[in-house]
């Protein structure tokens, strides 16, 4: 798997929402794209609606977070689970210690209450649903 920075990815989400928004087949009349606070906006010339991008990531991936999340809370002392990688270690945390998968995961969310690129989501949606 190839890793992206954050700032790759925005400059690629960037230029292909700008090439995007100047076709004139998919648009009439074109859209406005703005910038604004490391908000991406697209904006209805007649202000019919609007579309507002906020690139939020997660650090490393999702599925190293929550395997390094349930070691820490579950078996702190035993870090070698996650040696051999997050899935495996996943697979292992989830027969040991859940019911099922879908359990293991809804649990370990509540543990990453504030932090940053959580909290990050929440507010966001909750500011541009007028």
């Amino acid at each position: 798997m190839r890793k992206v920075s954050y700032n790759d990815l925005y400059k690629t989400i960037f230029d292909k929402l700008q090439f995007i928004v100047r076709d004139k087949s998919k648009f009439n009349p074109l859209p406005y794209f703005e910038e604004n606070n490391n908000l991406l906006i697209l904006k209805h010339p007649k202000g019919r609606g609007c579309i507002t991008i906020k690139l939020t990531t997660v650090p490393r991936s999702l599925e190293d977070q929550i395997a390094n999340k349930i070691v820490e809370v579950k078996c702190p002392h035993n870090s070698k689970i996650l040696e051999n990688g997050a899935e495996k270690a996943l697979k292992y945390l989830g027969k040991e210690y859940y019911e099922s998968y879908e359990e293991m995961i809804r649990q370990s969310s509540t543990w990453f209450k504030g932090e940053n690129w959580v909290d990050n989501i929440p507010t966001f949606c909750l500011l541009n649903t007028s």
